[in-house]
């Protein structure tokens, strides 16, 4: 199994099942109710919650009268797989505060494409020890001992290494708002090696920078930071993901909401400045950063 498809994989599951059901013409209810589970089982089964053993969805797919055996061998695999190997943030899962986290780190790994806007910090996958260590310490309301940060930011630093370091990593385009940029996170060296790396990964042919000026004025980022997920499968739709803190994180199934946001990253991506004129303007505050640093010093 791949470094992070088992989110993938019960996800996957879990919608040929509730499509299987549909099919069948019946409720959650009434399938509860055959298979004499509690209504909770079938519902958290459908939300990618929990997996399903191998006896549960065979009996799960006479109920739905699913007789034919290359689509019984097809949904079983899927089943076997998800309760295979574990993934490699098991040594983490302490840290992580929800479910939906866990399967983002399995999109994020498996990820052969990632659209985004950044409108108040940049993003994990694009940050420094230091920096990420400095947002992961401030950056929610609960004060958190440095051993935990530490972990954190050795999971942060583990989420790079995965997403970026294979032999085949996702496409980046990455729209920054000019305030993400200009926040000034762990002191003016921190912020200054920061947003110069983003500069130096820019040139990346994978990787692809772009900064939404103050001077864009309105525009519909203004919302907030957002990611579309984009997988090499086509029965793998994308998935949208929102920041709701620095360690947190909501995902999004959902095609009618999937299309508004690429739309919205289309809308910003042609009132960014060009790529070029980006790299520059990074750059440029990189070096404002350095001289704040110097005044502070002096």
């Amino acid at each position: 199994m791949p470094a992070g498809q088992r989110p993938l994989i019960r996800r996957r599951l879990r919608t040929e099942l509730r499509q299987e059901r549909e099919r069948a013409g019946k409720s959650q209810a009434e399938v509860a109710r055959k298979m004499e589970w509690s209504p909770s089982k079938i519902i958290r089964l459908e939300a990618g919650q929990v997996g399903v053993s191998t006896n549960d969805l065979k009996a799960l797919l006479d109920l739905y009268d699913v007789t034919d055996a290359k689509r019984r061998d097809e949904l079983i695999g899927l089943a076997r797989a998800d309760r295979q190997q574990s993934p490699w943030w098991t040594s983490y899962r302490d840290l992580v505060p929800s479910g939906e986290y866990l399967d983002y780190l399995g999109y994020e790994t498996d990820a052969t494409a990632l659209k985004a806007y950044y409108s108040t910090y940049c993003p994990a996958l694009l940050q420094t020890e230091d920096y990420a260590r400095e947002i992961i310490r401030s950056g929610g309301a609960d004060k958190i001992d440095e051993d935990k940060v530490d972990r954190l930011v050795e999971l942060r630093m583990a989420r790079k290494q995965h997403a970026l370091d294979r032999d085949d990593p996702p496409t980046i385009h990455a729209l920054f708002d000019e305030a993400a940029l200009r926040r000034v996170i762990g002191g003016a060296d921190v912020m200054s090696d920061q947003i110069t790396s983003i500069a130096d990964v820019a040139s990346q042919p994978d990787i692809t920078v772009q900064v939404v000026p103050f001077s864009a004025g309105s525009h519909p980022g203004l919302g907030g930071a957002f990611q579309i997920i984009y997988f090499a499968d086509p029965l793998d739709p994308p998935v949208m993901q929102f920041d709701s803190s620095p360690r947190d994180v909501v995902l999004r199934d959902n095609p009618a909401q999937l299309a508004r946001f690429e739309t919205a990253f289309e809308d910003l991506r042609k009132i960014a400045l060009s790529e070029e004129d980006s790299v520059a303007f990074i750059r440029q505050i990189a070096e404002e950063m350095l001289a704040m640093e110097d005044t502070e010093s002096d």
